[in-house]
């Protein structure tokens, strides 16, 4: 009949036949969520007559308990059978009504009950668990069903706030509510116009809805970073305490231009690069070094990734660029030691390495610095031969210091030692 329609299930993909939306009607028993909304545990304990709670829904929350309103009726199937079930009333009572049929015509009768508590006496002959769902069996959690059954009790509890209106100003000849007159008779609407009206209430409702779903997600967002604040607020010292037995456990020193114990909390404390978990009590964390390379890798348990990080990349190495300063600035390898121990490093290159480094590199030194002199020179002479007279001889004073190398006796720094210092090919008399 036209007075019926089929939905299907968005859980089960199952189907249901309701009779028009329109035929339900709400009683005074209706009003009830709202007044009970300040005594939400009493309403937890007992719910009222005349609304049902979806199931793992947040029940503290009004907009998850759906109206049963008087007419309406459902054919369905449940326990592998065929009913009928209705909701009607009895002095402002709901009455929970139901038949079974042989067979999905739903002609002949089979069986049939009714209760005032929710489908009592279905429940019991079908043995049906006592949580059975019949929410859904209903058909009423149905988005859509769902928002026209509140939109009805809406209407509802508007028109009795209206009437208390009127009931309050009897006296009145005019009422304002909103910037609209208010009037015993309505304001008659044309088919378009009321059809305009619930689109833009229905819009209007829906942008709240929507405001209301984001405001929520801020909420718990926000409850999740202070969670998270406090969690690390309360555990900093554990973590100072846990980096520092790494530390102290690999016997590590300080080896780098900054703070050793700051260099590892900043590594230990970001996410994990594959699951993105920043609980770094997930973590486990070894240390390597050699000479000034410190490699940490880190193994999140959660997902089982480790990530490494170091203080130089691939193509560098620390230990040969400070050994090569030291090197050009006459330092040997005794001076050196004391001078990074003056800045905090205390755990440095060995002997070994260092005089390696130095015959890697001191030759290139020397190059550089006969270069670095050609130049000097070079620039000199084209310097005075425009100034220089013809007819009067011009005389340039050449010297090198190597004083500080011979000072200290650091033979292995002296990198002109039996080098022959001689003018660099120039040809002063032209």
């Amino acid at each position: 009949p036209n007075t019926r329609k089929a939905y299907q299930r968005s859980h089960n993909n199952s189907w249901f036949v309701i009779k028009d939306l329109n035929m339900n009607t709400t009683l005074e028993l209706h009003q009830n969520l709202i007044l009970a909304c300040d005594n939400i545990d009493q309403l937890l304990l007992a719910p009222l007559d005349g609304y049902i709670c979806l199931r793992g829904k947040d029940q503290n929350d009004l907009s998850t308990w759906l109206p049963l309103l008087v007419g309406w009726t459902v054919y369905t199937k449940c326990a592998r059978k065929h009913f009928k079930l209705s909701i009607e009333q009895s002095n402002n009572i709901l009455v929970y009504s139901w038949n079974e049929y042989y067979d999905d015509k739903f002609n002949t009768i089979k069986a049939h009950g009714q209760d005032k508590a929710l489908f009592y006496s279905l429940r019991k002959k079908y043995n049906l668990d006592k949580n059975y769902l019949f929410s859904h069996v209903l058909g009423i959690a149905e988005p859509e069903i769902a928002t026209e059954l509140c939109n009805i009790v809406k209407l509802k509890r508007a028109s009795a706030e209206i009437e208390a209106i009127f009931n309050e100003n009897n006296e009145s000849d005019l009422i304002i509510q909103h910037g609209i007159q208010l009037t015993r008779s309505g304001i008659p609407l044309s088919s378009k116009s009321s059809l305009v009206l619930l689109i833009k209430y229905n819009k209007t409702q829906q942008q709240l809805y929507q405001s209301r779903r984001q405001i929520k997600r801020i909420k718990a967002s926000k409850f999740v970073r202070s969670e998270v604040i406090e969690s690390y607020t309360h555990n900093s010292d554990k973590l100072r305490l846990d980096v520092q037995n790494v530390i102290s456990n690999t016997n590590f020193g300080f080896v780098i231009l900054v703070n050793t114990e700051q260099y590892i909390t900043l590594i230990y404390t970001q996410p994990c690069s594959n699951c993105s978990d920043f609980n770094y009590s997930n973590y486990s964390c070894s240390l390597s070094k050699s000479g000034f390379l410190v490699k940490c890798e880190i193994l999140c348990q959660k997902c089982n990734t480790i990530t490494e990080s170091s203080n130089q990349s691939e193509n560098e190495n620390l230990s040969k660029y400070v050994l090569a300063a030291a090197l050009a600035g006459g330092i040997n390898q005794n001076t050196l030691q004391t001078v990074l121990a003056c800045i905090g490093i205390t755990a440095q290159a060995d002997k070994t390495t260092y005089f390696d480094h130095q015959t890697r590199i001191s030759q290139s030194i020397i190059n550089h610095m006969k270069q670095s002199t050609k130049n000097a020179l070079n620039d000199v002479i084209n310097y005075l031969l425009p100034n220089a007279n013809s007819n009067e001889p011009t005389y340039l004073s050449i010297g090198f210091d190597v004083s500080w190398s011979h000072s200290r006796n650091a033979k292995q720094a002296n990198i002109f030692e039996n080098e022959r210092i001689e003018l660099l090919g120039f040809d002063f008399d032209k």
